[in-house]
């Protein structure tokens, strides 16, 4: 089977998942809460490390190369932040634009408490009328769904990568 094949599948398990625990927080009044942020970092880094075991042991005869991972992990991460992306675009365009209003809030009252003055908290609510936008955050997202996907994805590969040995050693019978 080959990488892209693989980063689809594994890159809308992801997406379902993140989508799913996006739905619950909202459901249940707890989005911006630190464990749902943790938990989503866990279900990106656990599908990756899925993903490329599988790939590895599955799809490779037990084998993979550094780079190979790098490129599925890149790959899943492209695909599963385009997926979920779209769907924060979508539900803070048509579902909940109030959302946004939220976000940019919560994000201004912890500059408040980090001891922003006056001045700096008129800028950054400026910057945040230009970026917390639909359109802007479904950017964003993919763009910072690829970065952090490359940087784990080497993190992993490294660790996951098990190359085929330069010289099989021929059995005897």
């Amino acid at each position: 089977m080959s990488i892209g094949k693989e980063a689809l599948k594994y890159g809308a398990i992801i997406a379902a998942a993140l989508i799913l625990l996006s739905l619950v927080a909202y459901v249940s009044n707890l989005s911006g809460n630190r464990f749902l942020g943790w938990l989503e970092n866990i279900i990106i880094i656990g599908g990756l490390v899925w993903a490329m075991k599988n790939f590895r042991d599955k799809h490779r005869g037990g084998y993979m190369e550094f780079g190979q991972g790098v490129s599925l992990g890149t790959l899943v991460s492209l695909f599963g932040g385009s997926l979920t992306s779209l769907y924060s675009f979508i539900f803070l365009k048509y579902i909940d634009p109030s959302a946004l209003e939220g976000l940019k809030n919560a994000s201004i009252e912890r500059m408040m408490q980090g001891g922003y003055s006056d001045a700096e908290l008129e800028m950054m609510d400026s910057l945040f009328q230009f970026f917390y936008t639909p359109g802007m955050m479904l950017i964003g997202g993919i763009l910072g769904a690829i970065l952090g996907g490359v940087i784990i994805s080497l993190i992993l590969a490294a660790i996951i990568k098990k190359p085929k040995p330069l010289f099989e050693e021929a059995t005897q019978e």
